[in-house]
């Protein structure tokens, strides 16, 4: 197997994609968790609601890879995807 160089700019773009999908997938945290912490009687409670969603997101955001995919539209031009 022969090794190979990844051009800086394709990791680059691969880092944002992935580090928005996190923004993205952990800013809905605090939407999904406030209505189900309304419902807690203790801190106890609460933090195992909200270490609940983390580990949601976390599994979540584990399941995502880049691929390197061309656009048709801007010719030729590759361009980093997620999958999830």
């Amino acid at each position: 197997m022969a090794a190979s160089l990844v051009p800086a700019d394709e990791i680059d773009a691969a880092w944002e994609a992935i580090a928005g999908a996190m923004r993205s997938r952990f800013l809905v945290v605090a939407s999904d968790v406030g209505p189900r912490l309304m419902a807690v009687k203790t801190a106890a409670e609460a933090q195992d609601v909200i270490r609940a969603e983390i580990h949601a997101a976390l599994s979540e955001l584990a399941g995502i890879t880049t691929v390197e995919v061309d656009e048709p539209f801007r010719s030729g031009e590759r361009t980093t995807a997620l999958l999830g």
